[in-house]
């Protein structure tokens, strides 16, 4: 009995040149026993990986079930350091209220770190804590929790949240021409989304951006041709969408264009006079441009036949009403077999 008391206070695990070792102790006979010495870092190693990887998903997990909550606390804790106030006891009072707020966000390194700058400020003699605070760097600190979140959630993940941004309205859409090549049988190139990811958007040209389905489907659909068709036209067989967005001034564009086959315009004035549009004595007194236009026209389609993605002639018209509401404007570049451009202008008080 007195044995296994004794034994029972000698220590379970000891480090050994480094390594992590586990101590289990064996009776023998003639009042003997038995040291069993077990390697136990590669354990200890899986078992601190497992336990962080806990804590990560837990902040994450706190962090995504109320995103626009710790946007604010970040920025006020941002501000918080960067102008930190001149009285004492309103700083840690305020400090210790950020510890408590980033605790329950369940922050793997922020929490100490404030944690120990409490108390060596606690700890001074002197009134010299404002050097000591700028010292601490805990920006530096907070930027380990937030590499982890981004990591985890994307580096545009908290850009998104600060505002509505053009990006984030129009990034569903190289998947939309994706999709829709493979039903078409075509081939496309990767469509990418080209401007400042942080450029902040009104609500109100959401439904101008949904629109903008219509138009990606026609460069697909009418503009870019067959391979053989291309190859026949000395063009790479892969066709090519672009989208791209900018400010200027106090305008937003937002240029789409193809390497297509352009628009007909005769094909198009044919269907203006087929759906009773236009007559042809109109036609006839339209400039060009004034012909391309047509292609936001109500109910005017030079497809022949109808689909579940066009045919209507009423996904371009969305368009137009659309960017009518912004008071914006548009304008088209059209070359035949080489393409046409879109370049949409909406202006920022509207937006």
């Amino acid at each position: 009995m007195i044995k296994d008391i004794f034994l029972s206070l000698l220590p379970k695990e000891h480090s050994i040149d480094g390594k992590d070792i586990q101590i289990e102790y064996k009776l023998l006979p003639n009042d003997n026993f038995m040291l069993v010495l077990t390697d136990i870092t590669n354990t200890k190693k899986l078992e601190k990986k497992i336990k962080e990887q806990n804590q990560i998903q837990k902040m994450v997990l706190a962090v995504v079930s109320n995103k626009n909550d710790f946007i604010e606390i970040k920025l006020d804790f941002e501000t918080f350091v960067s102008l930190p106030p001149k009285d004492l006891k309103v700083l840690l009072r305020e400090l210790h209220t950020f510890k408590g707020i980033f605790a329950q966000k369940e922050m793997l390194h922020i929490v100490d770190g404030i944690h120990n700058l409490e108390t060596k400020i606690n700890c001074m003699e002197d009134d010299n804590f404002i050097t000591i605070f700028n010292e601490y760097k805990l920006l530096e600190i907070f930027s380990l929790d937030l590499e982890v979140l981004y990591s985890t959630l994307g580096d545009d993940f908290f850009e998104e949240y600060k505002g509505l941004t053009l990006y984030s309205l129009l990034k569903v859409y190289p998947s939309t021409v994706k999709n829709m090549a493979r039903k078409l049988e075509k081939e496309i190139y990767p469509l990418e989304i080209i401007g400042d990811k942080k450029l902040i958007v009104d609500e109100k040209i959401k439904p101008f951006t949904k629109t903008l389905l219509h138009l990606f489907n026609n460069c697909v659909d009418h503009g870019i041709e067959d391979m053989d068709s291309r190859l026949n036209h000395n063009k790479d067989e892969i066709g090519t969408i672009k989208c791209q967005f900018l400010q200027e001034d106090s305008d937003i564009q937002i240029i789409i264009s193809d390497d297509g086959a352009g628009i007909n315009i005769d094909k198009l004035s044919q269907s203006a006079i087929k759906n009773s549009i236009k007559t042809k004595e109109e036609l006839d007194s339209m400039s060009e441009y004034e012909k391309l236009h047509l292609v936001f026209a109500d109910s005017l389609s030079t497809k022949d036949e109808l689909s579940t993605t066009s045919g209507r002639g009423i996904g371009m018209s969305a368009i137009k009403s659309e960017i009518d509401k912004l008071d914006g404007d548009i304008k088209i570049k059209n070359n035949i077999d080489n393409g046409v451009k879109f370049i949409f202008t909406l202006p920022l008080k509207k937006i």
